[in-house]
């Protein structure tokens, strides 16, 4: 990676040692890091804080920083509004995490649809109609069922089994 700098390429380096080889091998199958510049230009952070953004989410991709903790570590350490950080967690999540899950997941070979930006969608007949006048569709009547025959049979008492 060359947009790296040396200090998060030797943390990449030591923690991929103890990581399965297909998840290294994920990592290594995009050029996140410039991705992650490319965000980070895209939402106004400074050159100051591109290598805290990239070792933030280079630490959540090799476990080092769980997913329940990623937002509140994007926003520690850039300073970010909750809404900017849920916007810029969205374009991860599509650039990054995505690609490197979907290689996981896959083996190791890519989806040539996916890389096409070809997605599979279920078709809008299969879905239920949105747009059906409601004087159309019969509505079963509600029915409110009778009240229960009082129960006439005596009870036991506690006397009865002591």
């Amino acid at each position: 990676m060359a947009n790296l700098s040396s200090n998060l390429q030797s943390i990449l380096e030591n923690r991929l040692r103890y990581l399965p080889e297909i998840t290294g091998q994920a990592i290594g199958s995009i050029d996140w890091a410039t991705r992650i510049i490319t965000i980070g230009h895209n939402y106004g952070l400074h050159v100051d804080e591109m290598e805290d953004f990239q070792a933030v989410v280079l630490k959540s991709m090799i476990g080092l920083i769980s997913p329940e903790n990623f937002e509140t570590e994007l926003i520690n350490a850039l300073a970010l509004s909750p809404a900017t950080t849920e916007k810029i967690i969205t374009e991860l999540n599509v650039a990054v995490f995505e690609p490197i899950h979907d290689y996981v997941m896959n083996g190791g070979k890519s989806d040539p649809m996916k890389s096409l930006g070809i997605t599979i969608e279920t078709p809008s007949s299969l879905a239920e109609p949105r747009d059906t006048p409601t004087s159309q569709v019969e509505k079963p009547e509600l029915e409110i069922p009778a009240s229960p025959e009082p129960d006439t049979a005596p009870r036991e008492k506690a006397e009865d089994y002591f």
